[in-house]
């Protein structure tokens, strides 16, 4: 039987969409075989970033009422990577958990990973995925109400000794120090850091292309590395570790992003230069 993880968040656009997909993309081309799965009933949007929103016939709800098969709801997205639909006409009041929980478990005995992106707070939506997921990745930002939505996450998953979870700071604005996201990281006084990944303009590019289950950038595919290895063992790499990576891959973005800017503006100084000298050479 396969392992479900959930994605979860206390506050909502903190990039936990964003993540699933990413992370299923990543898995499938380590050769998992991977299922990544809408948990908002009612508000799905996992369709959009993977371009399948003109795909779906059937969704999980008719999986699990029995008004299609498994396979007649499941979409295709790549090689090793499908997706499974969440409802867009019921909410979580609407439905019972217990069911929820029992099609996660059916659906996980197909895959090696089954990857839910639940719904942002500690509602019942979340309750029932808690239920039944065995590793949890917790998405946050390192901005003070992300921070303090993901403590109240964490303190539910104590109390549900759900306690196979790493922590990940996504989003994060490319001029923070690293300094200052240690400082975060310590605050909340979590035990495994899963991966530190920074708000990226080619990810934002790739979502809205719907390709978002495709390499981003090698760089970015790197930094996602920690995350990969600890889905796979439950092991979280050494928090240093993830730290220094991160500003080794930045700093590696900042030189080529100034290299890129100093090729784009030569030849505007060159131009420059020469109206000078003919502006010169007429007076």
């Amino acid at each position: 039987m396969g392992l479900i993880i959930a994605m979860v968040s206390g506050k909502g656009g903190v990039g936990k969409t964003t993540l699933t997909a990413g992370l299923g993309g990543a898995l499938a081309r380590r050769g998992k075989k991977i299922l990544i799965t809408d948990g908002d009933l009612g508000l799905r949007d996992l369709d959009l970033v993977i371009g399948k929103e003109n795909e779906i016939l059937y969704d999980a709800l008719d999986v699990w009422k029995k008004r299609c098969r498994a396979e007649d709801a499941i979409v295709s997205v790549a090689e090793g990577l499908d997706f499974l639909p969440a409802s867009q006409g019921v909410r979580w009041e609407d439905v019972g958990r217990k069911g929820y929980g029992r099609l996660l478990k059916k659906m996980a005995k197909q895959y090696d990973y089954v990857i839910v992106d639940a719904p942002a707070g500690i509602g019942r939506g979340n309750d029932a995925i808690l239920r039944v997921a065995q590793r949890l990745v917790i998405v946050t930002e390192p901005v003070w109400v992300a921070l303090r939505n993901a403590q109240r996450v964490m303190q539910v998953c104590r109390e549900q000794r759900q306690l196979d979870y790493a922590l990940v700071f996504n989003r994060i604005n490319p001029h923070m120090s690293v300094a200052d996201i240690e400082e975060a990281w310590y605050s909340l006084s979590a035990e495994m850091l899963g991966a530190v990944l920074p708000y990226s303009e080619a990810v934002w590019q790739q979502g809205q292309a719907g390709k978002l289950y495709n390499p981003i950038a090698d760089t970015f595919d790197s930094l996602l590395t920690p995350l990969c290895d600890f889905c796979q063992s439950g092991n979280a790499w050494d928090d240093t570790t993830i730290f220094t990576q991160y500003a080794s891959v930045m700093s590696a973005e900042q030189k080529k992003f100034e290299e890129n800017k100093r090729q784009k503006e030569q030849p505007r100084l060159l131009v420059r230069q020469r109206d000078s000298r003919w502006r010169r050479l007429r007076r």
